[in-house]
């Protein structure tokens, strides 16, 4: 259940390229960090002023800890190729930030809180 806001650079893309770029990281999402495979997934995609390479585009992925570094490389390669391709600049410009907070008291969905993540109780992807 990771929440995603992706920042590109204004007028790189198009509706339809931003779209895009927003379903392809909710599937990202649910192949490299989803816990249970639902579609509990929040992704945005935001225009800012910026250039690839110059603080574009920034990736910022907010979850509870718990995932291995072998989810996250995933994603970020998934990621990157995914906005390198829709944009037209290269991988190395985009920049990933993980953000892990404590599960307790810090996720809140609709009618409750949510339990810690546990990389144990699912199968490798």
């Amino acid at each position: 259940m990771p929440i995603v806001e992706i920042q590109v650079p204004k007028n790189m893309g198009d509706d339809a390229a931003l779209e895009r770029i927003r379903l392809a990281c909710k599937q990202h999402v649910l192949d490299n960090l989803s816990a249970d495979k639902a579609h509990h997934d929040y992704v945005t995609v935001l225009e800012v002023v910026g250039k690839p390479g110059d603080g574009c585009p920034v990736v910022k992925v907010d979850q509870r800890p718990g995932r291995e570094k072998w989810r996250k490389e995933a994603f970020a390669k998934c990621i990157a190729k995914t906005l390198a391709d829709e944009l037209g600049f290269e991988q190395h410009h985009c920049f990933v930030v993980f953000r892990e907070s404590p599960t307790e008291h810090n996720f809140y969905v609709g009618d409750g809180f949510l339990q810690a993540f546990n990389p144990k109780a699912h199968s490798k992807l």
